[in-house]
Formats: C-alpha cells, sequence, structure tokens
C-alpha cells in the first residue's frame, strides 16, 4: 500500500526514468523501462539521483504516506517500517493509537479479522506500560540486538552474546527499552519523516525544475 500511494504521486513518465538508478542495473533511460523501474521502486531496490543528492525509494515512499495519508494509514506507514526494529507507544498515547485503529477499520483500510480486535483491547487495558511493536519472523522483543547491552568475555575472550538469555526479563526489557527510545511514536510524531525527509512530492518538483 505505502509503495502504491508513492509511486501514484511519483507518476512515472519518461522524463523521471534519467533520474532513477537500480541497484546492479544502474540508470533506466528508455520508455519501456518504466514498468521495471516501478519494481525496483516497489521493492526498495532503487534511489533517485538528483542534482541536490541521492535519496533512496524506501523512504520516499514512507514520507509520501506521512504527507498525504489520513492518521491509519500513517500508522500503517510506521508499522510496515519499523515493526521490525521495536517501534513502541506509551502508557498515555495506549488509547490514541487505539482510536486510529478503530478508524482505519471503519474506512476499511484495516480488515477485519486480522486480529485489530485484539490489539485496540490490549491498548485500552491499561495507559501505564509501554506497547512495543514485535514481529516473530525476526529477534522477538526484548531483543539483544536494539539493547543497550556490552556482552561480556567468555573463556576465549569472545564476546558471549548467550549470557543475554541469562539475565532476568525485566533487565532486558530495561536494557532493549533504552535502546529504542528514538523510536516512540505519539501524536506528536506520528508524521515524523524518515530518513532524508524527501517525499514524492518533493522529488517530482525537483525532476521537474531538473527538466525545464
Amino acid at each position: 500500500m505505502t509503495s502504491a500511494i508513492g509511486i501514484a504521486a511519483l507518476d512515472l513518465s519518461a522524463e523521471s526514468l534519467p533520474f532513477i538508478e537500480r541497484k546492479f542495473a544502474g540508470r533506466v533511460s528508455r520508455p519501456e523501462d518504466v514498468a521495471a523501474a516501478e519494481v525496483s521502486l516497489r521493492v526498495g531496490s532503487a534511489s533517485f539521483a538528483l542534482p541536490s543528492g541521492r535519496y533512496g525509494a524506501w523512504e520516499v515512499l514512507l514520507n509520501t504516506c506521512l504527507v498525504l495519508g489520513s492518521d491509519p494509514l500513517c500508522f500503517l506507514a510506521r508499522m510496515h517500517a519499523q515493526c521490525e526494529i521495536h517501534a513502541w507507544v506509551d502508557g498515555p498515547d495506549r488509547a490514541w493509537l487505539a482510536g486510529i485503529i478503530d478508524e482505519g477499520r471503519r474506512v476499511g483500510l484495516m480488515r477485519d479479522g486480522q486480529g485489530w480486535d485484539d490489539v485496540t483491547a490490549l491498548l485500552r487495558a491499561r495507559s501505564d506500560e509501554p506497547v512495543v511493536m514485535s514481529y516473530s519472523v525476526c529477534d522477538q522483543f526484548p531483543s539483544r540486538s536494539v539493547a543497550n547491552w556490552t556482552p561480556p568475555a567468555d573463556e576465549d575472550g569472545e564476546p558471549n552474546r548467550d549470557a543475554w538469555y541469562d539475565l532476568d526479563e525485566a533487565e532486558r526489557w530495561r536494557l532493549a527499552m533504552d535502546g529504542v527510545q528514538e523510536l516512540r511514536f505519539g501524536p506528536e510524531t506520528l508524521r515524523t519523516s524518515f530518513g532524508h525527509c524527501k517525499s514524492a512530492l518533493d522529488i517530482k518538483r525537483e525532476i521537474h525544475e531538473a527538466t525545464r
């Protein structure tokens, strides 16, 4: 969804092709390359090489949703980008996020039968603890990969990363939460841009100016 919205806003044409660089394939230049360029943009394996600099497509597509989208769409974009690295919402903002999910379901952006009832119930259950995103395919929270934690040395002097699992659960949570503070989102940061902060509107504007 984030890719579709960003690509629609880019309105790809032959004019924009010389500014798109694909990994391992270089720049595209022929009108018939539009479809290939779109695929590269959708999977985040392309960047825009503009007079002002080089901008990764992944951030461009996400930032476009933050600029053009409703609150539910902005939440989905942020979840898509940061669920694996454990973005989180603080206790006082839990009810706020539950309301955004309710609105997303009301307008059909979030489908029934996908577990959203459980999510909103969890969010509304209390307001004194954070709720952290965790993705089962990757390291689940609390994860040593995001924690402010230095593994002790083993008997050979090598980092003993397995020592993480010897810590009690409360200590792992504390260290991991310390490591993801900048990933907190709430009403004031829902639309905070990713990376280089460029959206498709910025890219399209600069391409137009460069080709006038």
